[in-house]
């Protein structure tokens, strides 16, 4: 009677090692999802503020061509 037991209680620690290691990779598969699904949406991010970027270098480039502009008709006055 307590091999049974015995036997039955090394059957049941397996199933516990069993069960929680399968538990153990069910969440670190979802970890790495989720890792990558934050990458997209950081990546996606970036590509929406690209068109702003460009503006706005485009506004400063405007802006240093009129100061240039401004600097070589003082300089040429003199």
């Amino acid at each position: 009677m307590i091999i049974v037991l015995f036997f039955l209680a090394i059957i049941f620690l397996l199933v516990l090692i069993a069960v929680s290691l399968y538990n153990r990779l069910v969440r670190l598969r979802n970890n790495r999802e989720q890792a990558f699904a934050d990458v997209d949406v950081q990546l996606k991010q970036r590509h929406d503020l690209i068109p702003q970027l460009v503006d706005s270098v485009k506004g400063y480039m405007g802006h240093e061509r009129g100061v240039l502009t401004d600097i070589t008709e003082a300089r040429s006055m003199q």
